[in-house]
């Protein structure tokens, strides 16, 4: 009688592929002279408060859609310097409330713009990260010992491609307004005379890992 030694193997491969923003961009079907209202409202993601764009599309609000020029919406210097200089002093909570960096309390007073990461009227959502993209790959075999001890070993590859996936980038301009080109999208190597670093990786996810187990089972 002859016993042999049948042998599985397993491939499973895991892509991932998503497009990772820190904002999503601005609808850009909506133009002056357009009108904003429950047939239209999911036009404005990302441009208006969802609370607000909830007004919109329950028909409790209608708008037309107006060109506001940038030179509509000038602030002193005094007012800009105000901005500037509470860069990094507030916080928001999970909760949605704002807080005092140094004193972790509520702030009763502030002057100027309380983030000035958000920068003159630039809208909501326009600056777009880093694509995602990440490949795993698991290989496994079976090993049959006996009628009731069997061995199973495996190999995991994670980020196959070894991308530097950059999850979160330096997204405070440190202006109230924007001093040069404006940026746009990350890698667009733009950054800001008053914080060099603007634009660039704070952090990315891990790089290609191996990992080897074997497992006993009886």
């Amino acid at each position: 009688m002859q016993w042999s030694h049948p042998t599985r193997w397993g491939l499973a491969v895991l892509a991932a592929a998503s497009l990772t923003a820190f904002t999503t961009p601005a609808s850009a079907e909506l133009k002056p002279g357009d009108k904003l209202d429950k047939s239209n409202c999911q036009e404005a993601k990302g441009m208006l408060p969802d609370y607000v764009m909830e007004k919109f599309c329950d028909g409790k609000y209608a708008a037309e859609i107006i060109e506001v020029k940038d030179e509509a919406y000038q602030y002193s210097k005094k007012f800009k310097a105000g901005s500037e200089s509470n860069a990094g002093k507030y916080y928001v909570t999970d909760e949605g409330y704002m807080y005092e960096t140094a004193s972790k309390t509520w702030p009763h007073f502030w002057y100027g713009f309380p983030f000035p990461d958000r920068v003159g009227i630039s809208p909501r959502n326009s600056y777009k990260g880093d694509p995602f993209y990440n490949v795993d790959v698991r290989l496994q075999r079976a090993f049959p010992f006996t009628e009731h001890i069997k061995g199973e070993a495996s190999v995991e590859v994670f980020n196959l491609l070894n991308r530097p996936n950059v999850e979160d980038v330096d997204h405070v301009y440190g202006l109230a307004d924007f001093a040069g080109p404006v940026p746009k999208e990350f890698g667009d190597h733009i950054t800001s005379p008053a914080n060099p670093g603007f634009g660039s990786p704070k952090f990315a996810s891990d790089a290609r890992q191996l990992q080897l187990s074997f497992r006993i089972t009886f």
